[in-house]
């Protein structure tokens, strides 16, 4: 019942302290004077401007440890320094005074705090202007790293001036890459249009390895197929299919983690080497797609949200951190992390947590999920997560995790 209750609700932040609202009044208007004449019946209404927009918030602050929380808003909100950010979920970003507010709490209600806020509008900031939200941020961050990843291979691929054995090299590690791609993509491999697609490819090795242009866009079309939501009429990224398709480009990432062909360390690790460059547009492309299709990941609980982000950062980091990499990309991938981070901690506010459930003797999950939740509905996914073999028989042994909605 209680993550129902909390969905009904919006969050905003003051000063960077987040909180939640129920809900909000907005009232502004003009400014007139009013010129009255002798003898004459009508009036004269001199505009003076806008008035000064005020924002009332019906809000709260909810938490098994909610007094910190609260006394983080109390101290923003009585804060005499200059005029402070309000990010209002509704109509945007201000800068504002906080005119008055009231805080009350119930012992029935417990670990909540309720506040009612008014907040005078000091100057705006793009007010009542269109933000893209950070799941779009994330997807431009996607699209604007692959455009820069082939700005940066154009410029660094030079085949023509390798010796000839550098182009059997590539010529070896486009066709292993295109066996991985097809190994990797199951869920598009059911796709005609994919795979009439890598055949295609497949028969043009030769000439794809003397173009740059034309082996990284190989690369974006099979490895970013479906991974786009709307991006086809008939496979996008989804719900239901985003976490599946994040566990394939994983692992075309973690196939570059060694050359596809026989080469010596100090020549497959050098970034003048043509096929070195191959296995990197590949990861790097790999990874745009990653960042794009996180946002459509339905995480199941916070702690999964947290894990996937760790992961995709540790690449993004990884990928930061070599010598070839341009500062154009590297901004770029700054602002996917920035982004990503931003959606998956917006996400995560309603999300359960995880927490350890020692089981007093042996039990079955039936009985288990009964006592938890009140229902059988999270059954199959304490099954999952802890990696049940016999459900009729959970050993007290070990703790076992389990969602908990707050």
């Amino acid at each position: 019942m209680a993550s129902t209750w909390i969905k009904g609700y919006k969050q905003a932040s003051f000063r960077g302290v987040p909180f939640f609202i129920r809900a909000h009044t907005y009232s502004s208007g003009r400014r007139h004077a009013v010129h009255e004449f002798p003898d004459r019946d009508d009036v004269l209404f001199e505009d003076l401007g806008r008035s000064q927009r005020t924002f009332d918030l019906t809000a709260y602050i909810v938490d098994d440890n909610y007094f910190e929380a609260r006394d983080n808003l109390i101290f923003a909100l009585e804060d005499k320094s200059e005029p402070g950010i309000l990010n209002h979920p509704y109509l945007g970003i201000f800068e504002v005074v906080c005119e008055n507010f009231s805080e009350s709490e119930t012992t029935e209600e417990g670990r909540v705090a309720r506040f009612n806020l008014t907040f005078k509008e000091s100057r705006d900031i793009g007010l009542l202007q269109i933000y893209p939200n950070a799941a779009a941020r994330a997807r431009a961050a996607k699209k604007s790293l692959l455009e820069k990843i082939l700005a940066w291979f154009e410029n660094a691929y030079d085949i023509v001036s390798t010796p000839v054995r550098f182009l059997e090299d590539v010529n070896d590690t486009i066709n292993e890459a295109f066996q991985v791609v097809d190994a990797a993509k199951k869920l598009a491999n059911t796709q005609a249009e994919f795979k009439r697609s890598l055949e295609n490819l497949q028969g043009k090795v030769i000439a794809l390895s003397l173009n740059a242009s034309l082996i990284a866009s190989s690369f974006d079309d099979l490895i970013n197929f479906g991974t786009d939501p709307g991006s086809s009429l008939l496979f996008n990224a989804t719900a239901d299919n985003a976490d599946r398709q994040m566990r394939e480009l994983y692992e075309i990432v973690d196939s570059t983690a060694t050359p596809f062909v026989d080469t010596p360390t100090d020549i497959s690790q050098d970034a003048d080497y043509p096929a070195y460059q191959v296995q990197q547009v590949m990861k790097m492309t790999a990874t745009g797609a990653l960042v794009g299709l996180i946002t459509q990941v339905p995480f199941g609980s916070q702690q999964d949200a947290e894990d996937a982000k760790i992961k995709l950062f540790d690449l993004i980091d990884e990928i930061s951190g070599t010598s070839f990499v341009t500062d154009d990309i590297y901004e770029t991938l700054r602002d996917a992390k920035s982004a990503i981070n931003d959606d998956l901690d917006e996400r995560s506010i309603n999300l359960p947590r995880l927490v350890d459930f020692e089981l007093p003797e042996t039990r079955n999950t039936l009985l288990i999920t009964n006592e938890i939740y009140g229902n059988l509905d999270n059954e199959q996914d304490i099954i999952d997560r802890n990696k049940i073999i016999h459900p009729g028989f959970v050993s007290s042994g070990e703790p076992i995790q389990v969602k908990i909605n707050e």
